[in-house]
Formats: structure tokens, C-alpha cells, sequence
């Protein structure tokens, strides 16, 4: 068995869960990118923030969930005085691609994470943009 407490516990990073009517519908990840021991983010991770966010159950998706829970992690970052916000959705996830992009996302390179290729995506936060 995984010891998540001890997984998901680390300074560099913020793990929130997202709660909608007394069920949890999602996580939201807020990463410190210069910090993360793994170094994933490469030449991206200075001044930035990653943000992952999951939604695992499908009647909470289209419901607009997936934006409160980016405008708060652009929040976030923000508070942090982070000038870039970075995440890796996977290739084929097409709609979580067109999600980010819409909120001004661009693709910075492709990049493998275990078995899968992910798009690596960024949004300059220097510009005050907002999120609809």
C-alpha cells in the first residue's frame, strides 16, 4: 500500500481537493517548479509554478469545476509572485489541451513522463490575464 500522506506532503508543494456538495471530485496540485527535486520542468522551472489539476469523476466534467479550480491556482501562483505557470496534460487528452489553451496556455515541447508523451504548456502570468 502507498503512504499518500507522506507522498503528497512535501514544501515545495500544495495539494488542495476539490469538494462540491460534500463529494471530492478532483485534486489541485500547486508546485513550486524551481523546487521540485526532480527537476522535471527543466528550463521552464525558474520563476514558475506547476499546477495539475484531476477531475475523476465524469458527471463533474463540462460543469465549469475545472476552471474554478485553475482561476485558483493562477491565484495561487500569483501570491507566490510566480511569473509563469507550467503543466504537461498528456498528448491525447485533447480537451484538457484545448482547456489550457483557451485560457492562453501555449505549448512550449513535448516531453515523456513514464510511458506517456505530454504536451509541456505555459501561461506568462507577467500580463494580468484573465480567466473565463
Amino acid at each position: 500500500a502507498r503512504n499518500w500522506e507522506a507522498e503528497i506532503r512535501h514544501p515545495w508543494q500544495e495539494v488542495w481537493i476539490a469538494v462540491v456538495e460534500g463529494s471530492d471530485i478532483g485534486v489541485l496540485i500547486v508546485l513550486d517548479a524551481e523546487a521540485d527535486p526532480g527537476r522535471y520542468w527543466q528550463d521552464l522551472a525558474v520563476d514558475s509554478v506547476g499546477i495539475d489539476i484531476w477531475i475523476g469523476e465524469t458527471q463533474a466534467l463540462h460543469r465549469g469545476f475545472g476552471c474554478q479550480m485553475m482561476n485558483f491556482g493562477l491565484s495561487r501562483a500569483r501570491q507566490l509572485n510566480r511569473s509563469r505557470v507550467v503543466l504537461d496534460p498528456v498528448v491525447n487528452n485533447k480537451e484538457a489541451i484545448s482547456f489550457y489553451e483557451h485560457l492562453g496556455f501555449s505549448l512550449h515541447s513535448r516531453r515523456k513522463l513514464g510511458t506517456e508523451l505530454c504536451h509541456v504548456m505555459h501561461l506568462n502570468l507577467v500580463a494580468d490575464v484573465p480567466v473565463t
